[in-house]
């Protein structure tokens, strides 16, 4: 298969396709800037994907491209019959987006309420999501009063309380401590276990790639193509000092430019 191509195990369980997605920006000098190039991906039901690239490589385009926050210049992205992209895809921002004017079990109950879901409905399925999150006992907080863990926390559980078929999340541990990154990608893991919501991660650490990953696409070069996908195989929980773990993250490492490479 060539870069730039990427399909899952069967097209017929893809909820979104990607075919020949490109993208190019305008710098403020008026210069044609590539991002993406001849971008295909397949989407599968039910996996967590995550997307490894050096920073500005495009990651963060291709989740805009595919969430409707900008369109791709040429290509199609398409949803599955099955999929309401509208309003059954969510995406978790690096930087938080809870409303600080509101305390923790009403922004995870927000969506609920644009849905005119009936207020006690709502807010017992976001006190049930709090507590999944390991959030319990801190519905009435403030997003000010939280750590930068926690309110990403409240983010994850905002974004899955409409109970969302596609996840997007871009980085959203990247501003993190490792420490706390940790707590987070076992919580994740443990989600996904329990939801089986499809996820399509963005993140430029490896280790954090493979960590996660059911599946692992790799972006490179620029305009950023797909130059692999990995289906990643190794057992959980995964150690970061075995050998298959040591083997797979240097294979994906030289993938990337080394100069280009943040961790």
């Amino acid at each position: 298969m060539s870069p730039g191509r990427l399909q899952s195990k069967s097209a017929q369980d893809s909820l979104l396709s990607l075919k020949e997605v490109g993208k190019t920006f305008v710098s403020d000098a008026g210069r044609q800037v590539p991002v993406l190039e001849s971008i295909d991906l397949d989407i599968r039901a039910g996996e967590l994907t995550t997307v490894v690239g050096a920073t500005g490589t495009g990651k963060s385009t291709l989740l805009n491209v595919i969430a409707g926050l900008c369109d791709a210049d040429n290509g199609t992205v398409t949803p599955a019959s099955t999929l309401d992209i509208q309003n059954e895809l969510a995406y978790v921002f690096q930087h938080y987006t809870l409303l600080p004017w509101r305390n923790v079990l009403k922004n995870v109950a927000f969506g609920l309420q644009l849905r005119n879901i009936p207020q006690p409905q709502r807010m017992r399925e976001a006190a049930a999501l709090i507590e999944q999150v390991g959030l319990g006992g801190f519905e009435k907080a403030y997003p000010h009063e939280l750590s930068g863990g926690m309110r990403q926390r409240a983010a994850i559980a905002q974004a899955l309380a409409t109970k969302p078929k596609v996840l997007l999340m871009d980085e959203p541990f990247g501003s993190l401590d490792d420490g706390t990154r940790a707590e987070l990608q076992k919580m994740l893991i443990e989600l996904h276990r329990q939801t089986h919501t499809t996820t399509l991660f963005v993140t430029h650490n490896i280790d954090e790639a493979i960590i996660l990953a059911d599946r692992i696409v790799v972006l490179g070069g620029r305009p950023a193509v797909i130059e692999a996908g990995i289906v990643v195989d190794l057992p959980r929980p995964r150690h970061r000092t075995s050998k298959e773990f040591t083997e797979l993250y240097m294979k994906i490492r030289n993938m990337i430019t080394p100069c280009e490479v943040k961790q």
